[in-house]
């Protein structure tokens, strides 16, 4: 029956890839031939105190001991074996004489007997070789400690781990796996880290942006303490050791919040604050472990926070500076929108201490002032002339009032001209160029000059008037002209049904449109004209105008007296006058 087992089992070990299982001292080892380091695996004869050493030899090789493991039968960890006698070498010296047993064999040749019970039967006597362990001394070589790795050892009273440990089983794994009934001290020499979640690692310098630190709980966690009830003492020294440099990182971090919150409070009270703020810094957890990285950090952190501070506080005092001045500006006459060059230079953030900043901030402001004073000296004056004459012209009657009737003169002359036109004719006869363009008086005169009895009455109209009204009265007059013309069209073709004697008495329908026309006519130039002509088409009347001219003022009061109900008696009483 052992040949049959030992048989199968040399098939099992036929699939294997490079590794050395060995023991050295009654401690089971897997020696990596590769890179020469060890896990320890087991203990075989263990007494009550066992050693693990730094470094084991075997067969001229020299292995450092890296680890320590609950063993997990892995085929795939085991070389390939070719006689009868090194498998079964190999079998006792890892699992003990009492592994090979006829109760194995016999399990083992059973049809359909499930590998599950063959490795319970392993873990069996697994365990119950660790049991006799009271106390474990690691060597400070050993780099990783796996998942379970003293499971078994229920007598374990006492456990140290070295500094040399770095790291903790992976994922939710903790290394007691199992009750640790008789365990009371347990004593973590380094600061080991592991991971709690496949996202996240922690570390001794794990903590939150207040500062807040819980690694010994997590590592109380990690170890699996809860498996152990009779747990007396847990001691970290290296933790202890590096709390009061924690407690000094986590000062530094809430002096650099309470110093933020106090720039932004004063920024805030800033009319000109755009709503910037400066970001709390946070101290890199990498420096809480030294005292000097935490000062040199703390240092760089409070220097950033001032260089924001100052930046902020700079930009406020320029916006506050340029919005003075363009206020400055709006006031002037002559501001026509235009604003200052507020290219604001930039602060060198290496040297941006308060005397840097203030200096920089004087030396712009001087540039803005002579910009300002530039502006409202001549340029914004010489833009306005060219940009808005019209402006430029009202702006320069509110400064210079003596010069108003020189303004309101060229405005004059040149009204029939859009406010446009007049206000750069304005601009030109004030620079003393010589205007081309001829005045409004004398276009207007050799266009409408025929509207009015002479040049005289033109002068007088064209100087009690507006624009706006001296052209209404040319509309006026250009319409009484035209209703001039159908009067005399009309006067012509009737002449012989007109009666002019008498004429109010009694018309007849030719007589009454004259009546008409001539009372629309009579506030205006073409009265007389009309008169006139009708006069020049009657010969008599005429003559008797010529007879009596003297004893009447004007040909129009001849001709009213004439063609009213009374002309004899208006004639005599102005004879006997």
């Amino acid at each position: 029956m052992k040949k049959v087992f030992l048989l199968l089992l040399m098939s099992v070990f036929s699939h294997v890839i490079h590794a050395e299982y060995a023991i050295i001292d009654d401690i089971v080892y897997n020696l990596n031939v590769e890179n020469l380091t060890a896990i320890v695996l087991n203990f075989q004869n263990a007494g009550s105190d066992v050693a693990i050493p730094a470094e084991v030899s075997y067969r001229g090789d020299q292995y450092i001991v890296r680890s320590i493991s609950r063993y997990d039968f892995d085929y795939n960890s085991i070389d390939s074996y070719n006689d009868t006698y090194h498998t079964q070498q190999m079998a006792t010296s890892v699992w003990g004489d009492n592994w090979i047993s006829d109760a194995i064999v016999e399990r083992t040749m059973k049809k359909n007997q499930k590998r599950e019970e063959e490795e319970s039967y392993f873990q069996y006597d697994y365990n119950y070789t660790r049991a006799a362990i009271n106390t474990l001394q690691l060597p400070n070589t050993i780099k990783y400690i796996y998942s379970g790795s003293f499971d078994g050892m229920t007598r374990l009273r006492a456990l140290i781990i070295p500094a040399s440990v770095d790291k903790l089983p992976d994922g939710e794994n903790t290394i007691f796996n199992q009750s640790m009934p008789r365990l009371e001290h347990v004593i973590v020499m380094g600061l080991p880290t592991f991971s709690m979640s496949e996202s996240s690692v922690v570390t001794f310098t794990s903590m939150d942006n207040e500062g807040n630190f819980n690694y010994i709980e997590k590592l109380k966690q990690k170890i699996g303490i809860h498996y152990c009830p009779n747990l007396k003492t847990f001691q970290v020294p290296e933790f202890k050791a590096k709390q009061s440099i924690l407690d000094t990182y986590t000062k530094a971090n809430q002096l650099l919040k309470k110093a933020t919150v106090q720039w932004n409070n004063d920024l805030s009270r800033s009319p000109y604050n755009n709503g910037a703020k400066i970001a709390t810094p946070v101290l890199k957890a990498e420096v809480c472990l030294d005292a000097e990285l935490i000062v040199n950090a703390y240092k760089q952190a409070i220097q950033y926070i001032k260089n924001r501070g100052n930046s902020f506080a700079y930009q406020n005092a320029i916006a506050y500076t340029i919005d003075s001045l363009e206020n400055e500006l709006k006031k002037h006459p002559y501001y026509n929108g235009v604003r200052l060059n507020s290219n604001i230079p930039k602060l060198n953030t290496i040297e941006m201490d308060s005397a840097y900043v203030a200096d920089t901030y004087i030396s712009f402001a001087k540039q803005l002032g002579n910009q300002y004073r530039e502006l409202a000296g001549w340029q914004m004056e010489q833009d306005l002339k060219i940009s808005n004459p019209k402006k430029y012209i009202d702006a320069y009657q509110q400064l210079h009032p003596d010069k108003k009737h020189v303004i309101d003169s060229i405005r004059n002359e040149y009204r029939c001209q859009s406010q446009l036109i007049q206000s750069q004719i304005a601009v030109s006869v004030l620079d003393g160029q010589s205007i081309t363009q001829e005045p409004c008086r004398k276009t207007q005169w050799n266009q409408y000059g025929d509207l009015f009895d002479n040049q005289e009455e033109f002068e007088r109209s064209y100087n009690a008037n507006t624009n706006n009204s001296f052209n209404a009265q040319i509309g006026v007059r250009q319409n009484a002209k035209y209703k001039l013309t159908l009067f005399k069209q009309y006067a012509s073709e009737n002449i012989k049904q007109i009666k002019l004697k008498s004429m109010r008495k009694k018309p007849n329908e030719q007589t009454q449109h004259i009546i008409l026309y001539l009372d629309e006519f009579k506030q205006t130039y073409y009265y007389v004209q009309a008169i006139e002509y009708l006069l020049s088409q009657y010969p008599k009347i005429t003559a008797e105008y010529e007879k009596n001219k003297n004893y009447f003022t004007s040909q129009i009061d001849f001709f009213e007296a004439y063609t009213s109900d009374n002309y004899g008696s208006i004639l005599k009483n102005n004879k006997n006058k």
